[in-house]
């Protein structure tokens, strides 16, 4: 099996042109510098996208500590760097960076939702504060 050049994708062996990104390959016969026949070396193994990653565990992070103001809205960002750095010729799954903008906008849905609440009650007197002063 050989890889592309340029995208490190897997090939046929005898094809002249990356399926995915379209890149001329040399043909069999040609060499390298090193005397050894061109193959795609320097690629890694398909993974997630380190910033989608991120983004899913602050969102699950966020949701089990109810909600820190900070937290969702970097992992927001984080979400959507992920989303945008996805590339199937190097990653396993896009679903990591998806999950992580929904679970960190939930959160931040359900900070504003409680801001409400709280500014409701208090607002009809059903929420008093507690403060004795004693003069």
């Amino acid at each position: 099996m050989k890889y592309c050049t340029k995208c490190g994708n897997a090939m046929d062996d005898n094809a002249a042109v990356c399926p995915i990104c379209g890149e001329t390959q040399k043909t069999e016969g040609s060499q390298n510098q090193s005397g050894t026949y061109s193959d795609f070396h320097s690629v890694k193994e398909k993974g997630p996208v380190g910033t989608a990653i991120a983004s899913f565990i602050i969102g699950i992070i966020s949701l089990v500590l109810c909600n820190t103001v900070i937290g969702p809205i970097v992992g927001l960002i984080l979400g959507i760097v992920g989303t945008k750095q996805y590339n199937p010729a190097r990653n396993t799954s896009k679903w990591m960076g998806v999950w992580g903008i929904v679970l960190n906008a939930l959160s931040i849905i359900a900070l504003i939702v409680f801001i409400a609440v709280v500014i409701y009650l208090y607002s009809t007197g059903q929420l008093e504060p507690d403060i004795d002063i004693v003069n």
